[in-house]
């Protein structure tokens, strides 16, 4: 490999991996006192995985709360679909399932607050701002607070998937953080483990990788296949996609027919 980057003209590697093979490869680089540390390479964390984990601490969140029966009644998915959009299989169907749930929170929720301050007016009372109102309710309702966190969790995930879009690597760091608090309260270990090393990692590229920071900060970390706007996928998602298209038409399904 660094004979090949070195061809290349590549300062430092950058090799994407999903959660099981980045703790192999830190693990690795952590021993090697030479060609495999972490100043030759700079082992990152696949996005797509990234997302799959936002999707499943989602699902956990959102089990049996009657969530999968509301996608199903308002036709937003089938019976057999809403079980994997708990499990975030399929990640596109389950990012639509949560763009629909957020979009109709937050519909419910300044609907509510209008009324309140209908309320307000016919009694006389002072009117609380939108967020100190959604504050008393957190505090007086738990039904509340479980739906306004579970409306909390899917921006993180909608953030999330624009910082890949746009290749905003600040935006990615930032949100990336805040998915190691959950990755710990819903027991998700190896994540919770290994998703620190990923934002140390990153939040060192400044100082351990310059160069390969300035590319990052240019968006350069995601990739993309078109010249459409908003449209960057991970390095990891690129490779599933190439995967793909490679198994069809017999492909690399018949290499040893």
């Amino acid at each position: 490999m660094l004979c090949l980057s070195s061809k290349l003209q590549l300062k430092t590697p950058v090799i994407t991996l999903d959660q099981p093979l980045y703790a192999i490869a830190k693990a690795i680089q952590w021993d090697s006192a030479t060609e495999f540390n972490e100043d030759n390479y700079c082992v990152f964390l696949g996005p797509l995985h990234s997302e799959m984990l936002i999707e499943k601490l989602l699902g956990d969140w959102l089990r049996d709360s009657g969530w999968t029966a509301m996608l199903i009644e308002a036709d937003v998915t089938s019976p057999g679909r809403a079980k994997a959009i708990l499990k975030g299989t399929h990640v596109t169907r389950t990012r639509y399932a949560h763009q629909v749930t957020a979009l109709s929170l937050s519909i419910l929720r300044r609907e509510a607050y209008t009324k309140y301050m209908g309320d307000c007016e016919e009694s006389g009372e002072v009117i609380l701002s939108f967020k100190a109102w959604c504050d008393e309710k957190e505090e007086a309702l738990p039904q509340f607070k479980y739906w306004q966190t579970a409306y909390d969790m899917e921006l993180l995930l909608l953030r999330f998937v624009r910082s890949i879009r746009v290749g905003d690597l600040n935006l990615y760091v930032k949100t990336l953080d805040e998915v190691v608090d959950w990755a710990f309260i819903l027991d998700h270990y190896n994540y919770a483990r290994w998703l620190p090393v990923h934002v140390r990692d990153l939040l060192n590229l400044p100082m351990k990788h310059p160069h390969l920071y300035r590319q990052f900060s240019d968006g350069f970390f995601s990739i993309a296949k078109t010249c459409n706007p908003f449209s960057k996928i991970g390095f990891d998602h690129n490779h599933e996609q190439q995967n793909k298209e490679l198994k069809m038409h017999g492909g690399t399904l018949n290499l040893n027919d």
